[in-house]
């Protein structure tokens, strides 16, 4: 996919010829040029599937808990934290590989059609900047698993209301502060924009909160 990004932003102008159409991608990509602002809005996207598996990643802590096998493991010298910190680990780098990888293919082949060696790094930037919302939402599910196994399916929900904001709130127009509530809007829209850096702290340390409480939780909680 990041590939196919890549390949085709150059070529957006003649692909979106209506204006409604590049309009809706300038709100979801910024406002800078097209094709930048394209880039961006691609970003996002794959930035919310990678999300995804995130999510069915750490959501392995109710399976295992599900079927028994975790307590299995937890009755070695398994601690509880220990146990539940490498599920949610292995979620976190499969999320940065998968990011890593769609910049790198969308960046290359970006570069291919430009002729520009450091749209590599541009677009491998966008790609790296989506990865604080992305954490945001295994917090999510970390800081539901920890108050109870069934509601670790929060995750879900609240992925799936992220991407409604992110990808249709802009276009219904809806309130700003609606749109707030989604982490994916207050990401920066690289390529093309200029980078705050207040932002990502702010939801680095959202992520940590939430997965710490999480892990507090699931800590004190009986298992099964």
């Amino acid at each position: 996919l990041g590939g196919l990004v890549g390949s085709i932003a150059s070529d957006v102008g003649s692909l979106l010829d209506s204006p409604n159409a590049q309009d809706y991608i300038r709100r979801l990509g910024g406002t800078h040029s097209l094709t930048d602002a394209f880039l961006a809005a691609e970003l996002s996207v794959l930035g919310l599937l990678t999300a995804a598996y995130g999510v069915h990643a750490a959501l392995r802590l109710r399976t295992e808990e599900a079927s028994m096998r975790a307590e299995a493991v937890l009755a070695t010298d398994v601690g509880r934290l220990r146990w539940a910190a490498s599920h949610l680990l292995v979620a976190m780098a499969g999320t940065t590989s998968l990011m890593l990888a769609a910049g790198l293919a969308a960046g290359a082949t970006h570069a291919v059609h430009t002729g520009h060696a450091a749209d590599v790094t541009r677009v491998l930037g966008g790609a790296l900047v989506q990865l604080p919302a992305i954490w945001v939402v295994l917090a999510i599910v970390a800081a539901a698993y920890g108050a109870g196994p069934r509601l670790a399916g929060l995750g879900w929900v609240a992925l799936v209301g992220f991407l409604l904001l992110g990808q249709f709130g802009a276009l219904f127009k809806l309130p700003q502060p609606v749109l707030d509530l989604s982490p994916f809007v207050h990401l920066p829209h690289l390529p093309g924009a200029p980078v705050d850096a207040r932002p990502l702290v702010v939801l680095l340390a959202i992520a940590a909160a939430l997965a710490t409480g999480g892990l507090a939780g699931f800590r004190r909680r009986d298992i099964g």
